[in-house]
């Protein structure tokens, strides 16, 4: 098992468990592969979004003067 932040264990969960039904005891992911590309798509869209912030906040920023 790896190991993350401050020592604690990743709990690593079978592809068959994770697109089990909800009512199985799954996370009723019916498709791993579409899952995993919407979230990539949402974090790209947040760091852009957050990059996008960033800048406008810096650009309005007087400086000091």
């Amino acid at each position: 098992m790896g190991v993350g932040h401050e020592g604690k264990n990743i709990a690593w969960v079978s592809c068959e468990k994770v697109c089990q039904p909800k009512e199985a005891g799954g996370l009723g992911i019916k498709d791993v592969g579409r899952f995993n590309d919407a979230l990539l798509a949402k974090w790209k869209w947040r760091l852009g979004d957050r990059s996008r912030d960033f800048a406008e906040r810096f650009k309005n920023h007087d400086m000091g003067r």
